[in-house]
């Protein structure tokens, strides 16, 4: 009688500053039979990286310290093929019409006035190079009235 083979616990690097999302994404992980390991900041993050193997690592963009997107800059030059997914931005703010979607990442577009809120019009644009820079997609949904949710994919 043969053994069947083994089949390797792929090892994911939780990054989030909020305990629940943390414990909520380790638990789904958990019961789909990934292995995975919490890091609440940048800076722990990349001490683990330093002394353990990952498979892939889950990151908050939004965390204090060193922040989701300086983290990711340090990670790829400690690991540049290790793979890292930016986790989910969403508010419940004033939204946007889903119908200008196209002009949200385009610099000096702005789907509000000035009176309405400040501001330059290149920060979502700045965000959408710096993921396309790193071979990684940025999109959005918003119902008007009813907040955003942004969606940052990097390979």
């Amino acid at each position: 009688m043969s053994t069947p083979p083994t089949v390797p616990v792929i090892r994911v690097l939780l990054v989030d500053d909020e305990p629940g999302i943390r414990r909520a994404l380790r638990s789904t992980l958990s019961e789909l039979g990934f292995s995975a390991t919490e890091a609440s900041r940048g800076e722990e993050a990349l001490h683990l990286v330093q002394k353990e193997t990952f498979d892939v690592v889950l990151l908050d963009i939004n965390m204090p310290g060193i922040g989701g997107m300086k983290t990711l800059l340090r990670l790829r030059a400690l690991a540049p093929r290790l793979p890292i997914l930016m986790l989910t931005v969403r508010d419940d703010g004033v939204g946007f019409d889903a119908r200008f979607t196209h002009k949200l990442f385009n610099a000096f577009n702005r789907l509000h006035g000035d009176k309405e809120f400040r501001g330059s019009g290149i920060g979502l644009a700045t965000v959408a190079r710096i993921i396309r820079r790193h071979q990684g997609r940025i999109w959005a949904e918003s119902v008007e009235g009813h907040g955003a949710t942004f969606w940052f994919q990097l390979a």
